[in-house]
């Protein structure tokens, strides 16, 4: 394809938009269904953007419309033109002209984890509004691409995708501990200070559901130790899980880092670690974070877990 010329004023935004949600939506047809407007005419538009820039910004392959390698670096640049302009009209919108931060939080992250790493006081202090979303990862990732979600946090990075690129920032670390109420452990006729293997034999256990990774660690544990775990519950919501075992339902496992958090608020007791970790993500559209109340995010939130005590697994 023939080089532009560079004096003409070729940028026409109502091009880059449509040229933007083809590759957000993954077609021609869903961005059409989105915009309430003809397919031809979004082809049209795409094919005046690529002759006016004097590249190829998609190919197709297999029928689907699949960017180029200059399709790519023109995604990522209209991605932070309209994330801009988002911020900006929700902006213009708010009666305080507060900026507004949309997270999204698979169900599955600790809510006390979740405390530690979105900083309510730094945020407010930059004039920022926080909206939570709690939702399952892989719609959490969909919005995100949609421009719906600024960020997400996730115990697993996003998984790769053909069509819309994301990054997976890695907030920090943190062993994995067993919870248990007292009275559990009179129930079952235990005490504390066991090996942690007892517990896990004869203890019953409220453990997330198997789409978790910490369930998924847990699960291949138990398989390489010939344990045969008793599962009394299964949680898609962490929160739930904590409510359960302060009425003595059964013991459960959350990351070390939030340990004095979950005995003090819950009145529960630490019976020991298990040999394995869990990592938790940020989640964004960009490789290097532009945005100043995103990158200064992360970074207090990997302020937090560096500074938390954490030692690592013993080998099983």
């Amino acid at each position: 394809m023939a080089r532009r010329n560079p004096q003409s004023n070729w940028m026409n935004y109502n091009h880059l938009y449509y040229f933007w949600l083809v590759a957000k939506e993954g077609g021609i047809t869903q961005a059409a269904e989105t915009l309430h407007i003809s397919p031809s005419s979004i082809s049209t538009q795409i094919s005046t953007l690529e002759k006016n820039a004097g590249h190829q910004l998609f190919k197709r392959v297999h029928r689907q419309m699949v960017l180029t390698e200059m399709g790519w670096k023109a995604y990522h640049i209209a991605n932070e033109i309209f994330s801009l302009g988002q911020k900006l009209e929700t902006m213009l919108d708010d009666d305080h002209g507060e900026m507004r931060l949309v997270v999204g939080v698979a169900m599955v992250v600790p809510k006390l984890v979740v405390l530690h790493v979105l900083p309510m006081n730094e945020l407010a202090s930059m004039d920022v509004r926080m909206m939570y979303v709690e939702d399952r990862p892989d719609t959490l990732i969909a919005d995100l691409a949609l421009g719906k979600i600024d960020l997400v946090l996730s115990d697993t990075p996003a998984p790769v995708s053909s069509r819309i690129q994301t990054f997976s920032h890695v907030l920090g670390e943190s062993g994995i501990s067993l919870f248990a109420s007292t009275e559990l452990l009179e129930k079952s006729k235990s005490r504390e200070g066991l090996p942690i293997i007892e517990y896990l034999q004869t203890l019953p256990m409220l453990l997330p559901t198997t789409e978790a990774t910490l369930r998924q660690k847990f699960d291949v544990y138990c398989s390489q130790q010939d344990i045969e775990p008793i599962v009394v519950a299964e949680f898609q919501d962490s929160a739930q899980v904590k409510v359960y075992a302060q009425h003595h339902w059964g013991a459960f496992l959350a990351p070390t880092c939030i340990a004095s958090d979950i005995c003090e608020r819950y009145n529960l007791l630490k019976l020991g670690e298990v040999p394995f970790s869990e990592t938790f993500y940020a989640i964004t559209t960009e490789r290097k974070i532009k945005d100043t109340v995103l990158a200064q995010m992360v970074a207090q939130s990997q302020a937090w877990f560096a500074q938390t005590p954490f030692v690592k697994p013993l080998s099983k």
